[in-house]
């Protein structure tokens, strides 16, 4: 009988020893220890900055940080910055008119012409009342409206008769009630996301509004800047007084320059103390960089610095 033996196989790669190698092909030397730490590194880089961009698209909070860092430049410079120019949005300026108890309402809208962001579907929206005179083609104001509508912010600049004529009214606060209510409705605007910035003698009328019955409880936020607190020590024929501060629901916003001429620091100090005094949600910062409420160019006043005076919890 024939015995058939199996043919001998192969031999097995040994776990060591040259004789491992395939013949012809070469091992790939190892990366330096350096080259590996160097794509980690670079790995996570972009991993935080893909988080980074998702936080500042797609939060509040994000984009509310993006807007100012973008926006300061636009203020201190009077000038759009490159920066927003080009990631900020295209823009369009409207003008407008509306009916109040003290007449016609001239309001100029500066807006987006994109769509809302997804999240949270629709715009901030924020009136602005920039003191007495008209102020519509003001360089600064521009300046301002246009940086925020291209951060995404609906403004809507409003004046008013009184106003042109350097006066003030206690009627016109009428007149930013419904402005504010115009905005509220105005296409692209969430209508829980609206303030109101007062500049200057535009304080009062802001304070008035956002005590109203018909909107406090819906105005989102309070700005004032370089205003008055007691018309009593600064305007006597004006009727606002402190006991306005216990009527308004919004967080206040106070800001004011040290070295203002024309309106006191300390009548924002005033208002800071009472607002404490009622424990209402708001904070106070003193600035160095103004005259009234215009930016003074001057490298030197441009170097001091913002201190923040007080903030109560919201």
């Amino acid at each position: 009988m024939t015995s058939i033996r199996p043919t001998p196989a192969a031999s097995a790669p040994s776990s060591g020893g040259a004789s491992s190698a395939q013949p012809g092909r070469k091992r790939r030397p190892a990366r330096p220890i350096g080259a590996r730490i160097g794509r980690y590194a670079a790995r996570a880089l972009l991993a935080l900055v893909f988080v980074a961009a998702a936080f500042v698209a797609l939060t509040p909070a994000g984009r509310s940080g993006a807007k100012a860092a973008m926006l300061l430049p636009a203020l201190i410079t009077q000038q759009q910055p490159g920066p927003l120019l080009l990631s900020g949005d295209d823009i369009r300026h409207t003008t407008t008119t509306l009916t109040a108890q003290g007449g016609t309402v001239y309001l100029d809208v500066y807006e987006p012409v994109g769509a809302p962001p997804p999240i949270p579907g629709a715009r901030e929206g924020v009136v602005i009342i920039p003191g007495v005179g008209d102020n519509r083609n003001d360089h600064q104001l521009r300046t301002l409206s246009e940086a925020l509508a291209r951060s995404g912010v609906v403004v809507m600049d409003m004046t008013t008769p009184t106003l042109m004529h350097r006066d003030l009214s206690p009627v016109d606060g009428d007149a930013v009630v419904r402005a504010f209510e115009r905005l509220s409705q105005w296409p692209g605007v969430a209508p829980d996301r609206v303030g109101i910035f007062g500049i200057s003698a535009g304080d009062a009328l802001a304070c008035l509004a956002a005590a109203s019955p018909a909107i406090r409880d819906r105005v989102t936020f309070l700005m004032l800047f370089g205003g008055f607190y007691d018309a009593r020590t600064l305007l006597r024929d004006f009727g606002r007084r402190a006991l306005v501060v216990d009527q308004i629901r919004a967080p206040v916003y106070l800001l004011h320059d040290r070295t203002d001429q024309y309106v006191p620091f300390t009548e924002s100090r005033e208002f800071d103390a009472a607002l404490t005094q009622f424990g209402h949600p708001h904070s106070y910062a003193e600035l160095g960089i103004f005259q009234h409420v215009y930016v003074r160019l001057s490298a030197a006043s441009a170097a001091r610095c913002t201190t923040a005076r007080a903030s109560s919890p919201s």
